[in-house]
């Protein structure tokens, strides 16, 4: 009986310390899978940062390009009576210095008067955004910026 109780006692004891290494075991690959999880949201964290900081300044450029020409006269005459020669001066120069990819210029009734795309891109010259939408949104806030999916991709759009 004694020999019994011995097993016993001896089985449970096993037992509580194969537990109790499968425990420490299991805490230390956690604690291991937790600092690469950390670890790699900072590397991520930092790209991220990198990303906004150099895309910041061209951001910057394509919100300034935007209220600069808004309240420009000579974009204002162009829009009333277009001039081929002006668009290629002043608009068609625009792309590389604002980093942008289209430029499209509208009268007051949302019809286009100036709609060009950078050399080389198979994005439409077609509104990026329904007319709609840019209506709401300069109705709401009158330099709008919002997001649009294009046959390229999310696209920024900002408009004055």
């Amino acid at each position: 009986m004694r020999s019994v109780r011995l097993r016993i006692a001896l089985l449970t004891g096993g037992l509580a310390a194969l537990f109790a290494l499968g425990a420490a075991g299991y805490r230390k690959l956690e604690g291991q899978r937790i600092n690469v999880l950390v670890r790699r949201s900072a590397e991520q964290s930092l790209a991220a940062a990198d990303i906004e900081r150099l895309t910041g300044i061209d951001r910057a450029k394509f919100a300034n390009f935007i209220v600069d020409y808004t309240w420009w006269d000579e974009l204002a005459n162009y829009v009333i009576r277009p001039d081929a020669k002006w668009a290629v001066d002043n608009l068609d120069t625009s792309f590389d210095a604002v980093k942008t990819d289209g430029i499209w210029v509208l009268d007051k009734s949302l019809r286009v008067v100036y709609a060009k795309v950078k050399p080389g891109l198979r994005l439409s010259r077609d509104l990026p955004a329904p007319s709609e939408a840019i209506r709401d949104r300069l109705q709401r806030k009158p330099f709008t910026v919002f997001w649009a999916n294009t046959n390229l991709g999310l696209a920024e759009i900002r408009g004055g």
